[in-house]
């Protein structure tokens, strides 16, 4: 899975995992992804490897990249950014 992100604050640290589900209907983690860190211009790019086939299930996946590094602050929970899994 690779993210390509631009317009985050410099230097900002989010995690992010693959999701079951949809954006606007969401699920659980199916796999954690490797933390997106932006560079001094704002733009991360991140390529996780998921121990499953690209074989997108009848609920969906997505990919959600969070607020913060982790979970420790609530205001690290937010979405930055979502998005659909389709199939290839």
């Amino acid at each position: 899975v690779t993210l390509k992100l631009k317009g985050m604050a410099a230097g900002s640290s989010h995690v992010s995992h693959m999701h079951a589900g949809q954006c606007a209907a969401p699920g659980g983690i199916a796999y954690a992804l490797q933390t997106v860190v932006a560079d001094a211009s704002g733009a991360a790019t991140t390529v996780s490897t998921v121990p499953a086939g690209y074989a997108i299930p009848t609920s969906g996946w997505y990919v959600n990249v969070h607020h913060g590094p982790d979970f420790t602050e609530a205001d690290y929970a937010p979405s930055d950014s979502c998005g659909d899994l389709t199939a290839r």
